[in-house]
This record gives C-alpha cells, structure tokens and sequence, in this order.
C-alpha cells in the first residue's frame, strides 16, 4: 500500500505531466487503489505492534508518508490508547534491558529512556516505564 503522496511524488519523478497525475490519482482513488485512511491505519498499526513505535514516531513517520494531521490524530487515537502505548513501551524496555546487563543503574537507566524515546514515546510513558522498572530489580 502507498499513501497518494507517495504515488504522486513517484509519478513526479518520472515527469508526468500535472493533469495526467491528477486523473490517474482521481482514478486510483475512486477504484479504491489509494485510500489513505486504510493506508495509515495498516501502517500505524504494523509500526505499533510489530516495530514497537510510540505515536510520536508514527505521527512523524506518516507526516513524512503525506498523510494529513487530522487522520493522524484519529489513526493515532484508535491505535495507541494511552494504556497500550505503556504496555508497548514496557515490553520494548524489558528487550533492551537485557542487552544492558553490564551497565551501571544510572547507565542503563539513561540509554533505556533515550531508547524509548527514539522509538516516538511520550515523556509520561517513559517516566512510567522507568518507575516501573526502578521498583524491579535491573
């Protein structure tokens, strides 16, 4: 699946004339070759559960795809509730913890959230996250 950006940019590329691009993007359309909002469902969707992502990483990432601010908030909400993305995060986490067995505390608990926020979590998930863990043993 593409966004209808990335097959606008693609035709782009290949010096398409203008209108040409905006009949074969209506025609895509209307065949429902190119539907954005299933496109950023299916991507976020895979991000999320599959790569671990947090909204911030899925929001930039579908920027980037051409996707709209509007059907990333609601692409967003439906795929990450609050509750999901700390579950996420926590699982993530506890897969880099064990590549940091070597570290110090303080060490491991820098890298971890800098980890976390890479992969588009929230600083109030990553708070969570390393207070859960500052409860268990590293």
């Amino acid at each position: 699946m593409r966004s209808c950006r990335e097959v606008q940019v693609k035709l782009e590329e290949h010096k398409y004339n203008t209108a040409i691009i905006t009949i074969v993007l209506d025609d895509l359309k209307r065949l429902g070759y190119i539907n954005d909002e299933n496109f950023a469902l299916e991507w976020a969707t895979t991000r999320a559960k599959h790569h671990g992502f947090g909204k911030r990483r899925i929001e930039q990432e579908l920027k980037k795809k051409g996707i709209g601010p509007e059907l990333i908030k609601k692409v967003n909400s439906e795929i990450l509730t609050t509750e999901s993305e700390l579950v996420s995060a926590s699982h993530v986490a506890e897969k880099k913890i064990r590549s940091m067995k070597n570290l110090d505390q303080e060490t491991s608990r820098r890298r971890l959230a800098a980890f976390l926020e890479r992969k588009g979590f929230s600083y109030e998930t990553i708070r969570e996250v390393l207070k859960r863990r500052l409860k268990q043993s590293w």
